[in-house]
């Protein structure tokens, strides 16, 4: 039996062990789920069959999650530490249980995208899956593949494990054996969003999630040109049939011009002239202390039909793990403030805001709950990003210090309302 699927017992049958014989013509004897088969292809079509209609029994589910989730998967070699190899088995038979673990995940990944728990779900499978890196998605569930010694060096353990955004808090995913066999994946899922909760709901401003107000998709951009190249969050157009943005006083269809998932964010393209775009600082960088503006639109147009402002300042010149990329800032956002623009005293940008980190616990030791902690991702990554794809924008050296109400109003011109239509 692998001792995978004993980790996945709980989606599974509990006839659903695998066990295997050396037969001495070489022929492939595996029990399972009540049944022998002597065949590798009678076995796959087998449990294809079974995983088909685990599938299909999953419900929409109407308490969803939302936003966007990377789902990775171990690789057959990362699996295959973790199955047991029985005395005289043929190395077809461990072949054959690995394909077995490697169907199993994929139908808890067909189940997540048929339950739509989450707007989008992306897969990705890789040999290390102990520990990922942010890669700008609300969430990330995972087979987390490790052992329990350093060095790999002890013995191998695997778990569904769930974290939120940046923060690199994770929750262990959990199931239920006792319920019935047709609802294992459902029970699966409703831990996913109890895993959900614990971590405190998405953790990217996306506006994606149905909680909030804002349409599928609702979020900021920041016009950066004459020639109608805005900049917005990667996370919030990655699924989108179509766009659109909205201005204060126009409604103009929009197309996707660039992505870049690894610093979450994506070039927008509208035909239209704009007089005001707005203006990068240039010179001195932004300072650990400095007072800045979020402009933005939080929960989407159906909250505010104007960009609304909030003031902070700059708690840290970067993110999670001291990733320079990014700086975490005070200025309170909310579900659709990704995209928009985070000024400096003299209005110009110094980041675009990414994630806020408000309800979220600290660490896995830790009881606190940071307030007011949020990321923008700097300036100096948004202008190499637009140099690379062209983009001719403004930049100048902060040198007057504006009031909050000016930096709002000349902002405003440039800040609008970007909506994924399906």
């Amino acid at each position: 039996m692998s001792s995978l699927a004993r980790i996945l017992a709980f989606l599974l049958p509990t006839a659903a062990i695998l066990t295997a014989c050396h037969n001495p013509q070489s022929q492939v004897n595996i029990a399972w789920n009540g049944e022998t088969y002597r065949s590798a292809e009678a076995y796959r079509a087998a449990f294809s069959a079974y995983d088909s209609k685990l599938v299909a029994a999953v419900p929409v589910m109407s308490d969803r999650i939302g936003g966007r989730v990377l789902m990775i998967l171990p690789d057959a070699d990362r699996i295959r530490p973790l199955t047991v190899k029985t005395a005289n088995q043929p190395a077809a038979n461990t072949q054959l249980f690995v394909e077995y673990d490697q169907a199993s995940f994929q139908t808890v990944v067909d189940s997540v995208k048929r339950s739509k728990l989450f707007d989008s779900v992306e897969v990705s499978v890789r040999n290390d899956t102990e520990s990922p890196p942010d890669l700008g998605y609300d969430y990330v569930l995972w087979v987390k593949v490790a052992t329990t010694g350093p060095n790999h060096t002890g013995q191998w353990f695997s778990r569904w494990t769930l974290r939120r955004g940046s923060s690199f808090v994770e929750e262990g995913i959990g199931g239920d054996p006792g319920v019935p066999e047709s609802e294992r994946m459902l029970a699966f899922l409703k831990s996913v969003r109890s895993a959900s909760a614990k971590l405190g709901g998405p953790a990217l401003a996306s506006g994606a999630s149905p909680g909030n107000a804002a349409p599928y998709g609702a979020l900021s951009g920041v016009v950066v040109s004459t020639q109608g190249d805005i900049v917005t969050s990667e996370h919030g157009v990655n699924s989108c049939g179509s766009m659109q943005v909205r201005t204060q006083s126009l409604t103009l269809p929009a197309t996707i011009v660039a992505r870049d998932r690894q610093n979450d964010l994506a070039l927008l393209h509208v035909q239209h002239s704009f007089a005001a775009p707005a203006v990068f600082r240039d010179g001195a960088g932004i300072r650990q202390a400095e007072t800045v503006v979020a402009i933005g639109y939080p929960y989407g147009e159906k909250w505010d039909s104007g960009a609304t402002v909030t003031n902070g300042s700059v708690s840290s010149l970067s993110g999670a793990g001291d990733d320079t990329r990014f700086l975490q800032f005070t200025a309170p956002v909310q579900p659709g403030n990704s995209g928009g623009p985070l000024l400096d005293p003299g209005g110009h940008i110094v980041g675009i805001v990414k994630a806020k980190l408000n309800q979220s616990p600290a660490g896995p030791s830790s009881g606190d709950i940071p307030q007011n902690v949020n990321l923008a991702v700097k300036s100096a990554v948004v202008r190499e990003f637009l140099d690379t794809n062209g983009v001719k924008y403004r930049a100048a050296p902060s040198t007057t210090e504006l009031r909050s109400a000016d930096i709002a109003s000349a902002a405003k011109q440039s800040v609008v309302y970007v909506e994924c239509l399906r």
